[in-house]
């Protein structure tokens, strides 16, 4: 189930990159290591910069 969720969400990032208007940042982490490896201050941090 978790590869199919994964393939997926990976034809979906494809689809938004190939869309004319650019100005989008996508932010992809892996759900089985996001908690584990994953600096949560980090990551709220990040977006508010861009």
């Amino acid at each position: 189930w978790l590869r199919w969720l994964n393939h997926h969400l990976s034809i979906q990032v494809t689809h938004i990159n190939k869309m004319k208007d650019k100005n989008r940042t996508i932010i992809s982490i892996g759900t089985e290591k996001a908690f584990d490896k994953t600096q949560h201050p980090f990551m709220i941090k990040t977006p508010s910069k861009v």
